[in-house]
């Protein structure tokens, strides 16, 4: 017996369920995995057993890869719907952007006419002369042609009535 160990574990037994020598091995049936007698024709139900659990193998197999199928058509189909949004997006982040660089170029040309118009105006220096030069002469006593005729025709007018009237008219002589 402690020979049998050595060889192979089950005691001189092949993978067939005979011995080395050829005899009958482990049970009644000489088979290692059930009491099948190799006199005995392969039967049919096996067979048909092993069919139809290959069918339904192959029909869940049939329906894993249908599942995959519509789940990847899914798949294209939001990528596509995605890639869509992103085009109109860019389309019109750059029409915006467009947009932006002209108000941003026409700001810059209103600018330029801005510091041009202030290099013509007058410098705090000067206005500060011109002030100096108004507050000299006072325009604000200045007195405008109708202003004088009137003065002088009052002042005239003044003037006669505290004289006797003589009567003769003087023609104003021209100069």
């Amino acid at each position: 017996m402690a020979e049998e160990k050595k060889e192979g574990g089950f005691a001189g037994m092949n993978l067939f369920g005979g011995k080395k020598d050829g005899s009958k091995g482990m049970d009644a049936g000489g088979s290692f995995f059930g009491k099948h007698e190799e006199s005995q024709p392969f039967q049919v139900t096996d067979l048909s057993n092993q069919m139809n659990n290959l069918g339904r193998r192959l029909k869940m197999l049939e329906e894993r890869h249908t599942t995959l199928r519509n789940t990847t058509q899914l798949t294209d189909q939001n990528v596509l719907e995605f890639s869509k949004d992103i085009n109109r997006n860019l389309k019109m982040t750059h029409a915006e952007l467009l947009e932006l660089r002209k108000d941003f170029n026409d700001l810059k040309e209103k600018v330029k006419l801005i510091v041009k118009e202030l290099k013509d105006t007058a410098k705090s220096d000067d206005v500060k002369l011109l002030e100096r030069y108004i507050n000299l002469w006072e325009p604000v006593n200045f007195v405008t042609k109708n202003d004088v005729d009137k003065i002088v025709e009052d002042k005239v007018a003044e003037l006669m009535q505290g004289q006797p009237d003589i009567g003769l008219e003087r023609k104003p002589e021209r100069f």
